[in-house]
């Protein structure tokens, strides 16, 4: 968020996103190691270079509200799950990679699993080394790669509960059918 030298975070546990209004705002420094707990519609304003360490405490729903001076703003819905990282990528999002890298950032240990849709019948159709699980803590390197001369649709993403690590797998034949 571009806020310049500060910008305002506000946190709710019901009800829509919104900035506040008024400047009566509590301030936090950025240029020392600071550490808040949001309190339900008590936003703080985040001043100084940004030099310093920070962390937000607040509850495990509801939103946040990121908002700048030049009316730029980002809101986030915030619920509980894992926290598991993609890189390159996102979870519940198409990864256009071969090779990326899943770090699990909480602190169970999660098992991967493979799910395959599709309707092609004509062999193997992807190339992969995928690790058992992820301990917790740690992050675990992913290939997966399409194989064979088949004319087909792919796509590849991955999703994240408390059950473990899912990763997707499609692979469709074409409106023209499969050849």
């Amino acid at each position: 968020i571009n806020g310049g030298n500060s910008f305002v975070v506000n946190h709710a546990e019901n009800g829509s996103p919104f900035c506040p209004t008024s400047e009566v705002i509590q301030e936090v420094d950025s240029s020392t190691n600071w550490s808040v707990t949001l309190e339900d519609y008590t936003p703080i304003r985040i001043i100084g270079d940004f030099q310093g360490n920070g962390s937000l405490r607040f509850g495990d729903g509801g939103w946040v509200a990121f908002c700048a001076l030049e009316d730029e703003s980002i809101f986030y819905r915030i619920m509980s799950g894992v926290d598991v990282m993609i890189s390159p990528g996102n979870l519940e999002n198409s990864i256009d990679k071969s090779n990326f890298t899943i770090y699990n950032r909480g602190l169970e240990n999660l098992s991967i699993s493979i799910e395959l849709y599709g309707d092609w019948t004509g062999g193997d159709v992807w190339n992969l080394s995928v690790p058992n699980q992820i301990p917790s803590g740690e992050s675990g390197e992913f290939v997966i790669k399409p194989i064979g001369d088949a004319d087909l649709n792919r796509a590849v993403w991955v999703s994240a509960d408390f059950e473990g690590i899912t990763v997707h797998l499609a692979a469709r034949c074409s409106l023209g059918g499969c050849e």
